[in-house]
């Protein structure tokens, strides 16, 4: 449990009510003005911690008539019934059988002649042991007793380590521990009353099972959607909706894979460029990069606005004859038929090689269009090969180095061979 005081207080109150509820009990309250009140929340209000049941019928042999407060029985009602519900309480809050029977203990310093007593609800029938120590040279009598006065054990003890048994069967209902100092000096006393306990009534004993009867609605007292059961499994606060306040709450961090126990909200857990807190906002799963398995990842299909909910691999909503699947594998869009606004459809670029997205593949200063309407290679920079780029080549179609050599050279070499035949 991670709060204290009256949070707590009212939490595990809460259980209790509703386990009370689950057996089918008229429940009332108490609050200031010493009202009945059929709500218990403007008690819990006033802050008054007090809870009482108003009437009840258990269909068993532990209590078989129904009580209602003045009654003669009703105090014995409540005992049992709270005592019920407190264990399921403990079941519920994580405790297990533990092999070992139930045990109460009572500790005090007894004067001469004073007595104290413990309380305790069998609910199985049999013949408890109480056990204990004291000091030394006193001398106790120590009794258990049902509340009608039934002796089930009486003795007298001198020894400072003792066991004893009691003498007859313990009938169902609450029984009465007493230890008393008989002796001559004052005597620390140190009793253990052990017995089994089946507060669920199915024969088989709390120290081997424990039985909790899911509440319906399960409570969920921060209401994240997340039950507090759920919420104790994962470690998480019972009464704090986000316990890692990073804006996420515990049960949908839960539902989606992500640590409720860590703020990783701007952290991208299955790599798909979206963050997880951006994931839970659109509804796409942090951990699975392709939430609808369309093979188109869901930050690309986030970017582009395609449903990453929805598997529309095959669609083409831009009419240019490539699915969405087909843009993403290529890289262009899938709701622009010319994503890059060359003139050039985005089908006809992945014909020719060129890039959808990017008007001027080649980078040389001539976009797509323009280079294919003049002939010119969209995807090479210098067409020619005369080291000047495409865009700042007057004729891209012709090599300028080897046109200069040529219309230099040739008159030269013309000329030579003029000279040389007149020389001859």
């Amino acid at each position: 449990m991670s709060a204290h005081g009256y949070h707590q207080t009212k939490y595990l109150a809460d259980l209790l009510y509703a386990v009370l509820l689950h057996k089918g009990f008229d429940m009332m309250t108490i609050t200031e003005d010493t009202h009945w009140q059929s709500d218990h929340w403007p008690f819990w209000d006033r802050g008054i911690p007090a809870i009482n049941v108003k009437s009840g019928h258990k269909p068993s042999d532990i209590t078989p008539v129904v009580d209602t407060p003045m009654s003669s029985n009703y105090n014995r009602t409540q005992a049992l019934y709270l005592a019920e519900a407190a264990a399921y309480v403990a079941v519920y809050l994580g405790m297990q059988g533990n092999g070992r029977p139930t045990r109460q203990k009572l500790q005090s310093t007894l004067h001469l002649g004073n007595s104290s007593s413990l309380y305790a609800v069998m609910t199985v029938e049999e013949k408890p042991t109480v056990f204990g120590t004291m000091s030394p040279n006193a001398t106790v009598q120590i009794s258990l007793a049902t509340l009608d006065g039934e002796v089930l054990l009486s003795s007298e003890v001198f020894q400072e380590n003792f066991t004893l048994r009691a003498d007859k069967t313990t009938p169902l209902g609450i029984v009465r521990l007493t230890v008393k100092n008989t002796g001559h000096t004052s005597s620390s006393v140190r009793l253990f009353l052990e017995y089994t306990q089946d507060t669920d009534g199915d024969s088989a004993p709390d120290s081997e099972q424990y039985v909790w009867p899911p509440p319906d609605p399960p409570l969920d007292w921060d209401g994240d959607g997340l039950s507090d059961e759920d919420e104790i499994k994962h470690g998480t606060d019972i009464f704090v909706p986000d316990t890692d306040s990073d804006t996420m709450s515990d049960y949908v961090e839960v539902i989606n894979g992500l640590n409720p126990l860590r703020n990783d909200a701007e952290e991208d857990a299955d790599g798909d460029d979206l963050t997880n807190i951006l994931e839970v906002t659109i509804g796409t799963s942090p951990i699975s990069n392709d939430t609808d398995s369309d093979g188109m990842p869901d930050g690309w299909e986030y970017d582009f606005h395609t449903n990453p909910l929805v598997n529309d691999s095959a669609e083409d909503p831009d009419n240019d004859t490539l699915t969405n699947l087909q843009e993403y594998a290529f890289g262009a869009d899938p709701l622009s038929a010319d994503g890059d606004g060359d003139g050039i459809s985005d089908a006809d670029e992945v014909s020719l090689g060129t890039d959808p997205l990017n008007e001027d593949t080649d980078d040389d200063g001539l976009n797509d269009f323009l280079e294919i309407d003049n002939q010119v290679d969209p995807l090479q920079p210098d067409t020619d090969g005369d080291l000047l780029p495409d865009g700042l080549d007057p004729n891209p179609h012709v090599n300028f180095i080897v046109a200069i050599l040529l219309t230099t050279a040739i008159p030269v070499i013309v000329g030579s061979l003029i000279m040389w035949r007149r020389i001859r």
